[in-house]
């Protein structure tokens, strides 16, 4: 057991999506996950609570208690339930591609150039892959604040700032990463808006386009597009340069305090030659 009352992680990754000792079932509008309370309730405050209300229908004692999740995707739920068991969530290729042909990772037409519909190649499917998995790390930050559950939105922040490092040369899918930050129909990233906005603007060299700049992500034509970004990256450069004159005022006020206490000593040692 950790200092928390879990069990180690190699015996939590054994009841992974197992029906064996369940006594929650996560439902969705299309299927059902097992789950159990003394794993999940420990790191999400949410299904803690959804477990212990006491209007919610419980047929009987140690029974199954079902919660409902109508608009929790299963590919989601399954990646957070993989989280809470083994303390990590994986993805493929596969995972990224099967979400985008269901449409739950949507090509943000306003924004991205109109798609190729030839039929992608391998390689093509990869490259694909490549573009949207920041739009599967935001999804699962917003399923980590949905669910309360404070490690995987560490992990799943840190997973999207990488994903979009490396789309700093690719255009369309940083175009898409930001159209998914910046799409309240999705989820409303304040929290993640706050992390990023700050990151691209200490880095800008690497993501602005432009002449003697390194990146192609950050356009005029993708802040056309998404204004919310223009908007806070302005405020957040606002914000920097009154700090940046607080700290100057500050200097100079600490320059002039030491000149004088230099002037000071100056004319005290003349005088004392002069006597």
């Amino acid at each position: 057991m950790n200092d928390d009352g879990l069990p180690e992680l190699s015996e939590r990754a054994s009841y992974y999506l197992n029906p064996q000792s369940s006594d929650l079932a996560l439902v969705t509008d299309v299927q059902g996950f097992p789950a159990h309370r003394f794993i999940v309730c420990r790191q999400s405050r949410f299904l803690s609570r959804a477990a212990n209300q006491k209007h919610t229908p419980y047929p009987m004692e140690g029974a199954t208690k079902p919660i409902y999740l109508r608009h929790t995707a299963p590919y989601l739920l399954t990646k957070v339930l993989e989280y809470l068991y083994k303390g990590d969530y994986t993805f493929t290729t596969s995972t990224i591609l099967t979400a985008i042909d269901k449409g739950l990772l949507r090509d943000n037409s306003a924004v991205v150039p109109t798609p190729d519909t030839n039929p992608p190649t391998a390689a093509g499917k990869d490259a694909l892959a490549h573009r949207y998995v920041a739009c599967f790390h935001a999804k699962m930050y917003a399923q980590a604040e949905y669910f309360l559950i404070e490690g995987l939105q560490t992990l799943a922040a840190h997973r999207f700032s990488t994903a979009l490092w490396a789309l700093r040369q690719d255009e369309d899918g940083f175009a898409a990463a930001m159209a998914e930050l910046y799409d309240r129909r999705s989820w409303n990233y304040v929290r993640l808006h706050q992390r990023i906005v700050s990151e691209l603007l200490h880095n800008q060299a690497i993501y602005r386009a432009g002449p003697g700049l390194k990146g192609k992500g950050l356009t005029p034509q993708l802040l056309e597009h998404v204004p919310c970004l223009g908007r806070d990256l302005a405020f957040v450069a606002m914000d920097e340069v009154m700090r940046l004159r607080r700290r100057l005022g500050a200097a100079e006020q600490a320059l002039k305090a030491v000149l004088e206490e230099d002037d000071e000593d100056l004319r005290e040692k003349k005088a004392r030659s002069s006597g």
